[in-house]
């Protein structure tokens, strides 16, 4: 054992009583054996509860290493013109989605998918949603985000783009390729009919 008032260590009889400390590993996860009488502490690191900075529980919050964004989502068949008016009246610095890597791709497909009833072979629409690209040199058909941001990342089907001036993605397609794929078209294409259910997506920056 080890005395108080110096540090030393001693011997002494195993039976006595006397005062003890125990370790344990800082780990995720970790079992310990303890007496009956006395109770394990938990070996659980302490969390805090997660919070949603977004402006209400119709926004989706993300926090990625790369990026840091709310997003709402929303399947009226309107055109992408209305679409960049309907983000902007959702709330202050609200624009149409900007996309910069396949995870945030990945991100708005996956979420939306999860949201909505997905179509199957079966029926007989599917869904276009309106992201915040449009075209803005028709000659060298040249896109540019909404908010001016780098077009630092594309996700082009393999039919596009043909020079259409606005772009969706498809989540729900797979015709050319994998779900959320981009298409570029007419941007007062707003078809309820056999083809498609429009819709867009808003992103606040964080």
């Amino acid at each position: 054992m080890q005395r108080v008032a110096d540090g030393m260590w001693i011997s002494v009889d195993c039976t006595q009583q006397k005062p003890f400390i125990c370790e344990y590993l800082q780990v995720q996860q970790q079992t310990c054996t303890c007496p009956t009488a006395l109770p394990c502490a938990s070996t659980q690191p302490a969390t805090q509860p997660s919070q949603n900075p977004c402006p209400n529980n119709d926004w989706v919050y993300s926090n990625n290493d790369d990026f840091s964004k709310c997003y709402y989502f929303n399947t009226s068949a309107i055109n992408w013109n209305d679409s960049v008016v309907a983000c902007q009246n959702l709330y202050s610095g609200a624009t149409l989605v900007t996309i910069h890597s396949s995870a945030e791709n990945d991100l708005i497909t996956n979420v939306f998918r999860s949201k909505y009833p997905i179509p199957t072979a079966s029926d007989s629409y599917y869904y276009w949603i309106w992201i915040g690209l449009r075209l803005i040199d028709p000659v060298n058909v040249v896109y540019q985000w909404v908010d001016n941001t780098a077009l630092d990342y594309t996700n082009w089907d393999n039919t596009s783009p043909t020079g259409s001036t606005c772009v969706h993605f498809d989540p729900t397609l797979q015709d050319n390729g994998p779900y959320g794929q981009w298409v570029d078209a007419a941007c007062d294409y707003t078809d309820q009919g056999f083809t498609s259910n429009l819709g867009f997506v808003c992103e606040l920056q964080l």
